[in-house]
């Protein structure tokens, strides 16, 4: 899924395993990373901060963050 299919105005992420979350307009990403990016992409891009990050490589207890909202949206179908 790209960002442009993203089905809500405002793009929430949260983490699974820390209390870590944050709120964009989905305008300001797309003038920031461009319509097309996808999603997955965009989700490292916006957690690239997230000390759990350097242990995605290693496969150690890595970073949850998840959107939120597309996880309630899709479990609604």
């Amino acid at each position: 899924m790209q960002l442009r299919d993203y089905p809500f105005e405002r793009v929430r992420l949260a983490c699974e395993k820390c209390e870590r979350n944050g709120s964009y307009r989905k305008s300001a990403l797309i003038a920031r990373y461009g319509a097309t990016i996808e999603l997955p992409g965009m989700l490292g891009k916006l957690a690239a901060d997230c000390p759990r990050q350097e242990l995605n490589s290693v496969g150690m207890d890595p970073c949850g963050v998840i959107y939120p909202d597309l996880k309630r949206a899709f479990s609604r179908r």
